[in-house]
Protein backbone atom coordinates (compact mmCIF):
# COMPACT_ATOMS: atom_id res chain seq x y z
CA UNK A 1 0.00 0.00 0.00
CA UNK A 2 2.92 2.29 0.81
CA UNK A 3 4.49 1.69 -2.68
CA UNK A 4 1.01 2.42 -4.59
CA UNK A 5 0.62 5.64 -2.17
CA UNK A 6 4.20 6.76 -2.75
CA UNK A 7 3.54 6.63 -6.77
CA UNK A 8 0.17 8.21 -6.52
CA UNK A 9 1.95 11.47 -5.22
CA UNK A 10 5.07 11.10 -6.98
CA UNK A 11 2.78 11.50 -9.95
CA UNK A 12 0.63 13.95 -8.08
CA UNK A 13 4.49 16.03 -7.81
CA UNK A 14 5.78 17.93 -10.58
CA UNK A 15 9.49 16.72 -11.12
CA UNK A 16 11.13 19.28 -9.85
CA UNK A 17 10.35 19.28 -6.85
CA UNK A 18 12.35 16.06 -6.14
CA UNK A 19 14.38 15.83 -8.67
CA UNK A 20 17.99 15.83 -7.30
CA UNK A 21 20.23 14.42 -10.14
CA UNK A 22 20.27 13.10 -14.03
CA UNK A 23 20.28 9.55 -15.23
CA UNK A 24 22.25 9.74 -18.83
CA UNK A 25 21.17 6.52 -20.53
CA UNK A 26 22.32 4.94 -23.39
CA UNK A 27 21.81 1.89 -25.74
CA UNK A 28 22.75 0.00 -28.79
CA UNK A 29 21.23 0.68 -32.26
CA UNK A 30 18.74 -1.44 -33.62
CA UNK A 31 18.48 -1.59 -37.87
CA UNK A 32 15.64 -0.90 -39.29
CA UNK A 33 14.18 1.21 -36.06
CA UNK A 34 12.79 4.67 -36.64
CA UNK A 35 12.60 5.59 -32.83
CA UNK A 36 12.71 4.53 -29.78
CA UNK A 37 10.46 4.74 -26.98
CA UNK A 38 11.52 5.29 -23.05
CA UNK A 39 9.97 4.14 -20.23
CA UNK A 40 10.71 4.47 -16.07
CA UNK A 41 9.00 3.13 -12.77
CA UNK A 42 9.62 3.73 -9.03
CA UNK A 43 10.98 0.89 -7.87
CA UNK A 44 13.60 -1.69 -8.28
CA UNK A 45 14.08 -3.82 -11.52
CA UNK A 46 14.00 -7.01 -10.07
CA UNK A 47 10.67 -6.32 -8.39
CA UNK A 48 7.67 -7.52 -10.35
CA UNK A 49 5.57 -4.29 -12.44
CA UNK A 50 3.68 -3.20 -8.90
CA UNK A 51 4.76 -0.07 -10.11
CA UNK A 52 3.44 1.54 -13.45
CA UNK A 53 5.48 1.84 -15.99
CA UNK A 54 5.28 5.70 -17.57
CA UNK A 55 5.92 6.90 -20.73
CA UNK A 56 9.26 9.53 -20.49
CA UNK A 57 10.73 9.87 -23.86
CA UNK A 58 10.78 9.03 -27.73
CA UNK A 59 13.74 9.34 -29.90
CA UNK A 60 14.11 9.79 -33.30
CA UNK A 61 16.35 7.22 -35.25
CA UNK A 62 19.96 6.84 -34.48
CA UNK A 63 19.41 8.74 -31.31
CA UNK A 64 20.54 6.05 -28.61
CA UNK A 65 20.53 8.42 -25.77
CA UNK A 66 18.15 10.00 -23.47
CA UNK A 67 19.09 11.72 -20.02
CA UNK A 68 16.12 12.23 -17.49
CA UNK A 69 16.41 15.28 -15.41
CA UNK A 70 14.43 14.05 -12.96
CA UNK A 71 15.83 11.50 -10.95
CA UNK A 72 14.35 11.61 -7.59
CA UNK A 73 16.53 11.96 -4.23
CA UNK A 74 15.92 8.73 -1.93
CA UNK A 75 14.71 6.66 -4.55
CA UNK A 76 15.85 3.66 -6.68
CA UNK A 77 14.29 4.33 -11.06
CA UNK A 78 14.11 1.80 -13.16
CA UNK A 79 14.40 2.21 -17.21
CA UNK A 80 13.70 0.21 -20.45
CA UNK A 81 14.28 0.95 -23.68
CA UNK A 82 11.83 -0.30 -27.05
CA UNK A 83 12.47 0.58 -30.58
CA UNK A 84 9.54 0.49 -33.56
CA UNK A 85 10.21 0.56 -36.79
CA UNK A 86 8.05 0.81 -40.54
CA UNK A 87 6.23 3.36 -39.39
CA UNK A 88 5.80 2.09 -35.64
CA UNK A 89 3.73 -0.86 -37.46
CA UNK A 90 6.65 -2.90 -35.85
CA UNK A 91 7.36 -2.75 -32.47
CA UNK A 92 10.29 -4.76 -30.17
CA UNK A 93 10.50 -6.50 -27.05
CA UNK A 94 11.83 -4.33 -23.99
CA UNK A 95 15.21 -3.95 -23.69
CA UNK A 96 17.06 -5.47 -20.57
CA UNK A 97 16.41 -3.10 -17.35
CA UNK A 98 18.46 -0.58 -15.70
CA UNK A 99 18.27 1.19 -12.76
CA UNK A 100 19.90 4.21 -11.26
CA UNK A 101 19.66 5.03 -7.29
CA UNK A 102 20.12 8.77 -5.50
CA UNK A 103 20.53 8.84 -2.19
CA UNK A 104 19.04 10.81 -0.06
CA UNK A 105 21.10 14.04 0.58
CA UNK A 106 21.63 14.73 4.43
CA UNK A 107 21.08 18.02 5.92
CA UNK A 108 24.76 19.48 5.85
CA UNK A 109 26.66 22.35 7.45
CA UNK A 110 25.35 21.91 10.66
CA UNK A 111 26.59 24.48 13.59
CA UNK A 112 25.97 25.15 17.28
CA UNK A 113 27.03 28.75 18.75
Amino acid sequence: MKKLLLAVLLLLIPAFAFADEDAQLSWDDVPLADEFHVQRKLEACPLPDAAVWVDIAQTAKGVVTYTDPNVGGGLVTCYRVSASGLNRVAESDWSNRAEKTVPFNAPANLQVQ
